[in-house]
């Protein structure tokens, strides 16, 4: 099978997208010849900002996990009663499981460990890679020990819980615990925030739509129990929740019922690795308190839990550190945990050269490897090893090409541009621009935020005084958040710049750069160019203030540092969620069409995933991302109608002015009708004959003037096209309330009410075009349209 994804297009058109997007950000409109020295400046850095040659892509194998020893195969669907055909029953190939998966089965199923004389459970971390059947090593056993003890003790009570990070992964596995679960009389729920409490009353508003849902609901997952009151009331055996629902479950008077009559034996936590810090701490507290209202001991509890390999697999220190981290959070004893891993199975047969086979091998060995281990030939860049990774996994007429998955990594420049005032470009008068500090003798040095004027368009270096007058220091940047770029702590700001001479601005002194943050005032040379230092907290170009009072400060300005104002600098830092903002319209146009199935779709139907450890950092990005796409489809809607307008104007000119030709010309004819008439002459006839036609052309052509004869769209216009664009009710879904019961969607057919189509589309315009920004990526700035305002 040919390979349809090529890594060096994604990687090239990933950068070249972000380099054309942060350059139209970062260099803008330029108003004198010292700028424009500097936007040459910067776009050369970006050219290497996104992917520096140390960002080294990984490459990981993904020929397939080593199958269980065949023989061994009826063991394997015993120790499941017989889960694992079930599950395959509808598949046309049969699958045998993998190794890996069998071993978590005989852990989980007959593994004991003895301690005190008592048989201790036994539970399992297991470490292998995405799309290994993970799921499977855990939840077959866990069914399959469940419909053991319902053979025994037929009572619902809950069993098992699932652990999982996020909601979106709890809906995932509904489809699987439900097949797995079909025919029996155990039973499930999803407690999470949108687990309703009870079937509606018929006078509740949009009651028959919730109760409608909530039987669709059952009908496809016969084995759930679809609501808080059917949870509590006949108790589920599997319960699927995050940590902060299993907090308030622990909490909650109502929910006290779950712990009665239950006999908690399995706990799952997915994405364990996600824990770390006061995270995993908290999840080891939680886990004491669950065995506390459970009654029962972590001895007897069997832990199945997932984690990202951590280190060299065959280092005995990281394995014995993934084991004791799962002791701590399980509250385990460690000899209680295994580790289950696997290797791959290579598959050499018929290989397209002999490369790809030696590849193949060491690739499976060490699972990830760096671009340049697989492709080390000296003097190529990352774009040109991708390259030839392309043609290695090129399935050729002759063979079979190398099975791998690429693991890029970009640069977020969060920090900004940094400058030292030393270093200056004496020929253009620009300071020497740095992407980070530079770890050498000259560290002690402070290396200011590179900062523009958004007012007069000048760059200009930002600091803050030091503790002793005539010094200055660095900005303090807060780092704990690389999805945000805005925090810093500013305090009693200075800008410098650089002029040929005196400007008279408030503030501005000429200085000397001395070591260690020290500089001496001296007097302006007009030879060349000064470095000034402005203290009153102004631009020292234009003088416009840059700071604004704190409003949390009651203090006036001039006892008041001040903040940084936002609206009158523009800085050149980018977090996270701006570059992957940038490249995630890139990546989903590099993949499947799927417009057939979702039409009207952006990017012909694909979707972006964001996994983040933090969760409000992955709702501010999922926001952001569908902010950004609105824009973008507004802007291009308005930019292709305009277009239109503008076809249609030049047709109405170009008619018009045949129309003026003609009417030019029958004027001039009917003065030479008038003439000959004077004298009888019988050419009158003829010219008359002419006018006729002319002016039957003439109306022949002022039938076809356009109905819009100009080039601009007004405020309705732009709302009416809006409005029937089937794309805005995919939008205005995406950001309405969809609670139950809200008014923003019609309860009869689940879709936005044209009330709060109205009031979307209007907001979202306001947002685009009743403003004018100083600078950043408006369709103004960037030269698509102009807003025109009374």
């Amino acid at each position: 099978m040919e390979q349809k994804l090529k890594f060096a297009n994604i990687y090239r058109n990933c950068k070249s997208q972000f380099c054309e997007m942060v350059k139209g950000i970062w260099c803008d409109n330029t108003y004198s010849g010292q700028q424009e020295s500097y936007n040459k400046e910067i776009s050369k850095i970006i050219d290497g900002l996104f992917a520096p040659e140390n960002a080294v892509p990984l490459v990981q194998c993904m020929d397939p996990y080593q199958s269980m020893d065949p023989l061994k195969e009826q063991e394997a669907y015993m120790l499941v009663n017989g889960l694992w055909e079930k599950i395959n029953k509808d598949k046309t190939t049969k699958y045998i499981p993998y190794e890996h998966q069998f071993r978590s089965w005989q852990v989980l199923r007959n593994g004991y460990v003895q301690k005190n004389g008592k048989d201790l459970v036994k539970s399992i971390v297991v470490t292998t890679g995405t799309g290994s059947g993970k799921t499977e090593c855990f939840m077959l056993p866990l069914v399959a020990d469940l419909m053991d003890k319902w053979k025994k003790n037929k009572k619902n009570g809950v069993k098992a819980i699932f652990l999982y990070p996020l909601n979106a992964l709890m809906e995932d596995q509904k489809i699987r615990l439900q097949k797995l679960l079909d025919g029996t009389d155990l039973h499930f729920a999803v407690y999470n925030g949108n687990l309703p409490d009870d079937y509606p009353n018929d006078s509740e508003p949009g009651a028959l739509q919730k109760k409608e849902r909530l039987e669709k609901e059952h009908k496809t997952f016969p084995n759930i129990l679809e609501t808080r009151t059917l949870m509590r009331s006949k108790k589920p055996d599997i319960l699927l929740t995050n940590p902060s629902m299993l907090e308030y479950m622990l909490l909650r008077n109502k929910d006290k019922v779950l712990f009665e009559d239950a006999d908690l034996s399995w706990i799952v936590i997915d994405e364990t690795h996600t824990f770390t810090g006061a995270g995993a701490a908290e999840l080891a507290l939680l886990m004491k308190r669950v065995m506390i209202a459970f009654g029962t001991s972590p001895d007897n509890v069997r832990f199945a839990t997932s984690s990202a390999t951590i280190g060299d697999k065959d280092d005995k220190g990281s394995e014995l550190k993934l084991r004791q981290f799962i002791s701590d959070i399980s509250g385990q004893d460690i000899k209680q945990v295994e580790i289950i891993d696997s290797d791959r199975s290579v598959n050499v047969i018929n290989p397209a050269s002999e490369k790809v086979k030696e590849l193949s091998k060491r690739l499976a060995q060490n699972d990830f490897m760096r671009l340049d281990e697989i492709i080390p030939d000296e003097g190529l860049n990352i774009e040109q090893r991708l390259e030839i990774l392309d043609e290695l996994c090129r399935n050729t007429g002759n063979g079979n090409g190398l099975k791998a998955k690429v693991h890029f990594f970009f640069h977020s420049p969060n920090k900004g541009l940094k400058i030292e005032l030393s270093q200056i470009h004496q020929d253009v008068g620009t300071f020497v621009i740095h992407t980070e500090v530079p770890l050498e003798e000259d560290h002690h040095k402070p290396y200011l935020d590179l900062v523009r004027c958004k007012c007069c368009g000048e760059y200009l270096a930002m600091g803050c005084k030091g503790k002793e007058s005539d010094t200055y220091r660095a900005i303090t940047h807060v780092d704990n958040d690389i999805f945000d770029d805005s925090a810093r702590d500013v305090m009693n700001p200075l800008f410098f710049g650089l002029l040929r001479k005196d400007n008279e601005i408030d503030g501005n002194l000429a200085i000397k750069i001395k070591d260690d943050g020290n500089y001496d005032n001296v007097a302006y040379n007009e030879s060349g160019w000064n470095v000034v230092v402005n203290t009153s907290r102004v631009c020292p170009y234009c003088g416009e203030p840059l700071t604004q009072v704190n409003k949390q400060n009651s203090r006036s300005q001039d006892e008041s540092d001040g903040d940084i104002d936002n609206k009158k600098i523009k800085t050149f830092r980018l977090s996270s969620n701006h570059v992957s903002r940038f490249i995630t319209p890139t990546l989903l146009d590099s993949l499947q069409d799927n417009s057939d199935k979702y039409p009207n779709a952006p990017h012909k139907g694909q979707q972006f995933i964001s996994f983040v450890d933090s969760r409000q950092a992955a709702a501010r990005f999922t926001l952001d991302a569908n902010l950004n796409q609105e824009e973008l489809w507004i802007q291009s809607r308005v930019f292709h109608l305009l277009n239109q307008n503008k076809i249609l104007s030049d047709n109405y000119r170009e008619i018009k002015n045949d129309i003026d030709e003609i009417t030019c010309t029958i004027a001039i004819k009917d003065h030479e009708v008038r003439e000959l008439q004077k004298n009888r002459d019988p050419r009158t006839f003829d010219l008359l004959d002419e006018i006729a036609t002319l002016r039957e052309k003439k109306a022949r052509l002022e039938e076809k003037i356009p109905s819009i004869p100009k080039g601009y769209l007004s405020w309705k216009e732009i709302f009416d096209e809006l409005y029937k664009d089937p794309m805005s009710d995919k939008f205005c879904f995406q950001f309405s309330n969809k609670s139950e019961g809200s008014e923003e969607l019609d309860s009869d057919t689940n879709t936005v009410s044209p009330e709060t189509k109205k009031k979307y589309i209007c907001s979202a315009m306001v947002d685009l075009f009743a403003r004018r920004p100083l600078s950043g990526a408006s369709a103004e700035n960037i030269g698509l349209f102009t807003s025109y305002y009374k």
